[in-house]
């Protein structure tokens, strides 16, 4: 893997991370548990690495088409993940 798609990745898996904390925070903001199946989106996905990757990368181009396509994929996947390892069952 070169230098430029490992820092890709770790953008993606921490665009992820952050992700979660946002909908951790606004749940209970809301006073909602963090219950039920992921509600982010691939689209979300593409826009908050797409963000994470501007801050980050500035200096390193701008990125493909396919690379935000493949990050926002790992994003979303790692925001999935957290989400599901934290979530509640919902009552039935």
């Amino acid at each position: 893997m070169s230098t430029r798609q490992e820092i890709l990745e770790a953008v993606a898996v921490a665009a992820g991370h952050a992700w979660v904390r946002w909908w951790r925070a606004e749940l209970a903001r809301q006073g909602r548990p963090m219950s039920g199946g992921w509600p982010g989106t691939l689209s979300e996905a593409r826009h908050r690495v797409l963000m994470h990757a501007v801050s980050q990368m500035a200096a390193d181009g701008a990125l493909s088409d396919h690379e935000l396509t493949d990050l926002a994929r790992t994003a979303f996947a790692t925001a999935r993940a957290d989400w599901m390892a934290s979530a509640v069952r919902e009552p039935d």
